[in-house]
């Protein structure tokens, strides 16, 4: 039989156009005489951006299929039970550039059905598996799995046709262990409406390592620290995850084909449940300068040296937030003469520090609290 030809994506399918509302979020930052004010190494100063930093983690799709032969079920089947009813069902595990692909059939209201399940992350277009994979080159791994699956099944539709069951975007932030802990935390604190579930997991020094919210069945979003929970990221990787179902992309990107993927949805999907779930939440973090001078001494451009941070801030306040300095002495006339050189005044105590996570940039916000 002819297979059905979707090889060719639709003009208005995914391109690099940019999302064009800007007036959603407003960029928060602080001009307060008090704290120093760090601008994040790397920012995307407004929404037209966010496309080249939010990543696809995960996709699964399903579309209608030919009656499978025989043979299909016989190498490998599976049975289902579902209400005390029995329904054949077919899988198929197989690889397409290095990257796993999953395919099971079902027959579901007297039509046969085929999804299929992979993370085009491990792909082989993209370097940095563990960063997920750019929107841009997401449409070329659907291409390469569309023409591997004919295969093994007939679909009955096109490639722009197929039907989207799960999309799961991420956006990665670099930050301390403290900061972390502060800002899931802070989200696990909020109220989010409509979510049935809220899941909160520690490691075993006592710190949160994961914070869970989501639907049984729409979705939810996850943010964890990345390194610690798979370890192929740097040391500071903090994920916040959106694995978003059919209902999901419907409603808040105004998805349900493969057609309808384009910067512009995606993006608008991960920013509506971002703010949803609660991760933009200000958190209180009493470390916040101490890591932003230990950060202006170890930086690309470092102004001052290591032992200078430390005889500035003492070496007590650099062990709390988890710093190690190394050997070095502080004494007060040091820290009074580097305090006018750097023009940096000592924090007003009942003024805490307050950060939040914002998708534009890689490193967390200082928000003016005082």
């Amino acid at each position: 039989m002819t297979h059905t030809d979707g090889t060719h994506a639709p003009e208005h399918g995914l391109v690099a156009e940019p999302p064009a509302d800007t007036s959603r979020r407003q960029q928060t930052g602080t001009d307060s005489s008090n704290r120093v004010h760090i601008t994040p190494r790397t920012a995307t100063d407004d929404l037209h951006h966010l496309h080249e930093v939010i990543r696809v983690d995960k996709v699964k799709l399903g579309f209608p299929i030919d009656t499978p032969s025989n043979a299909f079920f016989d190498q490998r089947h599976t049975d289902f039970f579902a209400k005390g009813s029995r329904r054949r069902t077919g899988t198929r595990k197989f690889t397409v550039d290095g990257m796993a692909v999953f395919m099971y059939v079902a027959k579901v209201t007297e039509q046969w059905m085929a999804y299929v399940v992979f993370n085009p992350a491990k792909h082989a277009i993209n370097l940095d598996p563990w960063k997920g994979l750019p929107i841009s080159d997401l449409v070329g791994v659907h291409r390469a799995v569309w023409w591997e699956l004919h295969n093994y099944v007939c679909p009955k539709v096109a490639l722009e046709e197929v039907g989207l069951r799960r999309l799961d975007l991420c956006r990665d932030h670099t930050m301390s262990s403290s900061a972390m802990n502060a800002v899931m935390t802070a989200a696990s604190k909020v109220k989010v409406p409509y979510a049935t579930k809220r899941t909160m997991y520690v490691s075993g020094n006592g710190t949160l390592e994961s914070v869970y919210t989501g639907t049984k069945r729409q979705g939810c979003v996850r943010g964890y620290d990345h390194h610690a929970c798979h370890g192929t990221s740097p040391k500071g990787t903090f994920r916040v995850e959106v694995q978003a179902h059919t209902k999901w992309m419907d409603r808040y990107g105004d998805m349900t084909t493969v057609a309808d993927l384009s910067p512009t949805s995606i993006t608008d999907l991960y920013l509506n449940r971002f703010e949803w779930s609660g991760f933009g939440t200000p958190a209180i973090h009493e470390h916040t300068r101490t890591e932003q001078m230990w950060e202006m001494a170890t930086g690309t451009n470092a102004t001052i040296t290591p032992m200078q941070v430390t005889r500035l801030l003492g070496r007590e306040r650099l062990l709390d937030a988890g710093i190690d300095p190394g050997e070095g002495t502080s004494t007060a006339s040091l820290r009074r003469a580097l305090t006018a050189r750097l023009g940096v005044p000592h924090r007003d105590p009942d003024c805490p520090q307050v950060i939040r996570l914002d998708p534009r940039y890689d490193r967390p916000v200082e928000v003016a609290a005082c």
